[in-house]
């Protein structure tokens, strides 16, 4: 029992980059609008499913306001309300999200359905059946998500070096996930998430990542003795090893890294070494 225990909050715990990346987050709100109204067709919850075309106008009013609030609140609210991006605070983020839409509804519904006549019981009955016919689909694509992308982040220890080649020491700041280190010829370049550091590597010959409570200043200062390491702008170090090119010109340069369809960034400041780094 404790074990499952231990397991279970140590997934809870496991740095989660779902909220991170907005263009995913806008792709999740499409793909929960389509499964609440298949859930809605084929399921008819609270039987609020009718062919007439003012319950379909209806509903396809209150998934307007659904994915309105919802991006309202992962682009612009949710960042000053996480601190720490791990699978269970983003369980709460979802669920409070999942909250406001159903007092957005429940106030719509109340104030313009029954002609700006406030009725707390409709209120609470629509807010009601918004949560739950919301809730159930996306917990369970959340947490299903989150058991599939964190299980491919595996230790990265796990990449032994054998022939005493260089290692990046990653010495992560919580509790919860132990230091490690990481060869760096497999490094092709760390980029700054918020609170976090995504590590962009390569393991035999296909490209992971992985998030860790870290920072790149830090990431700087512990291995500080190693030159291939450059932070060629405030939000991003690169292995120099994996530099194949540059783009651009003296008013913004990007480098071409191998094993990286991502072009990295160069700041002006660094410029000059742009002919060096080549």
């Amino acid at each position: 029992m404790k074990k499952t225990q231990n397991k279970l909050n140590t997934f809870l715990n496991c740095p989660y980059e779902l909220l991170i990346n907005k263009k995913l987050v806008v792709i999740c709100i499409g793909i929960a609008a389509i499964l609440v109204l298949f859930l809605l067709a084929a399921f008819k919850p609270f039987d609020i499913w009718h062919p007439d075309h003012n319950t379909q106008l209806e509903i396809s009013i209150y998934v307007c306001i659904g994915v309105g609030v919802a991006i309202i609140y992962f682009y612009w609210i949710s960042k000053y309300l996480i601190t720490n991006y791990t699978v269970k605070t983003t369980i709460l983020s979802i669920l409070l999200c999942i909250i406001i839409i159903g007092i957005a509804c429940g106030i719509f519904a109340t104030l313009y359905l029954m002609q700006g006549v406030f009725d707390f019981a409709h209120f609470w009955l629509i807010s009601r059946r918004v949560f739950l016919i919301i809730l159930f689909p996306a917990f369970f694509a959340t947490l299903i998500h989150a058991i599939v992308t964190t299980s491919r982040l595996h230790p990265l220890s796990s990449i032994d070096d054998k022939n005493n080649k260089t290692n990046i020491i990653i010495k992560t700041e919580t509790k919860k996930e132990k230091s490690f280190t990481l060869p760096l010829e497999s490094i092709i370049y760390f980029e700054s998430q918020n609170n976090y550091v995504e590590i962009n590597y390569v393991d035999s010959v296909e490209n992971k990542k992985k998030l860790v409570r870290y920072t790149l200043t830090k990431l700087m200062s512990d291995n500080n003795e190693i030159s291939e390491l450059f932070r060629c702008h405030k939000s991003f170090i690169v292995n120099k090893s994996m530099i194949i090119d540059y783009t651009g010109n003296t008013s913004g340069y990007k480098l071409i890294l191998k094993n990286s369809d991502k072009m990295i960034p160069v700041s002006r400041k660094l410029n000059h070494m742009i002919e060096m780094l080549k």
